[in-house]
């Protein structure tokens, strides 16, 4: 059975969350262009928000949304890597998680640079179903974003996006930035219009930077700093210990994070 929201006159989708962003004009036709973005889909990489809205278009599914951020990350998101500036943040702020007594000679090896890419689309709305001939929605609500690792254990719940912010340079704007966590959470606000039959729900697509690095040291049980070098370097201990994860953050531009917003129809 699905779970709809069936729409006879203009309402509230949800009501969570702040004011909706500047972008949003609530006296706009959704075929109007928001000023959130110029031409198409195609946005101005130094506007101040962060968040594309699109009209409903019957084709568009999920994966159209991932394929137009996708296309945004090439045009908007050239990148500098400064290695060694991000691998010694990157130590640092493992460090503060683990017991500097008991590794000795940590050193992060990196398996794969940062590198831009997309959070696919996920539904940021119930279901909706359009019942009458013509319904106008308004959404306002406070969705939240994670990074594609999340949900795993390692770096992604230990280190904040910092050593990206010092490794890591934009070649294009300067208003991109990262989040400070593998999550993050933002403020929508979306005004569009559906006729009879439609049926889907909002979806919102963004980006993030992830790096896949080793965290190597040799651990030493023993609680003697003079024994723990001996343990370490005259014996196999070396490099006895090693944590492999994924290192994320989600894009923001002006603040705000990076996304395209629109209906993605269901059948």
């Amino acid at each position: 059975m699905r779970n709809i929201l069936s729409l006879a006159l203009i309402g509230l989708l949800a009501a969570i969350g702040s004011t909706a962003p500047a972008c949003f004009n609530p006296a706009a036709r959704h075929q109007d262009a928001f000023s959130c973005f110029s031409h198409g889909y195609r946005s101005n990489p130094h506007e101040k928000d962060g968040i594309i809205y699109l009209p409903p278009t019957r084709s568009r599914q999920g994966a159209d949304l991932d394929a137009m951020m996708q296309d945004l990350i090439n045009q908007e998101m050239g990148i500098r890597y400064h290695s060694a500036e991000y691998e010694k943040a990157l130590l640092d702020e493992l460090m503060i998680y683990h017991d500097w007594y008991h590794f000795l000679a940590p050193r992060v090896e990196i398996r794969s640079n940062p590198n831009i890419s997309i959070i696919p689309a996920h539904q940021v709305s119930e279901y909706i179903y359009c019942s009458t001939p013509t319904c106008r929605i308004t959404l306002h609500i406070t969705a939240g974003i994670s990074t594609t690792h999340s949900t795993e254990l390692g770096f992604t719940t230990e280190v904040s996006g910092k050593p990206f912010g010092v490794g890591v340079s934009f070649s294009t704007s300067t208003t991109f930035g990262f989040s400070e966590t593998m999550e993050e959470s933002t403020s929508l606000g979306y005004e569009f219009d559906l006729v009879q039959g439609d049926y889907g729900y909002v979806g919102m697509v963004n980006a993030q930077v992830s790096a896949f690095v080793d965290f190597v040291s040799c651990y030493c049980p023993i609680h003697d700093l003079e024994a723990c070098w001996d343990y370490c370097e005259y014996s196999q201990n070396v490099d006895n210990y090693r944590e492999t994860a994924y290192h994320e953050a989600v894009i923001l531009a002006g603040g705000v994070p990076r996304g395209i917003v629109s209906f993605v129809y269901r059948n």
